[in-house]
């Protein structure tokens, strides 16, 4: 199966059902979150997910708000005049 970009998309079968009974069906807020965003926009194997939860950020608000946000928390502009 592939998605609209043509990138292979994994489903949950026979093979996979017990991983998602195991590791996924419990999880909720943040985790859930994450773990649907590396799944569904990542394709990333339903085995490797929850070794990858740790490199996804979330941010509520828009790109131009984090950035902001970002931008203020480094300090990149703090020597600027």
């Amino acid at each position: 199966m592939q998605d609209a970009f043509g990138d292979p998309v994994e489903e949950i079968n026979q093979a996979t059902l017990a991983l998602w009974f195991d590791a996924f069906e419990h999880r909720e807020g943040d985790d859930l979150i994450k773990a649907i965003y590396l799944a569904r926009d990542l394709n990333v194997a339903m085995g490797d997910i929850l070794d990858r939860l740790d490199e996804v950020s979330l941010f509520e608000g828009d790109a131009e708000s984090y950035v902001l946000e970002f931008v203020e928390d480094c300090g990149l502009l703090d020597g600027l005049p």
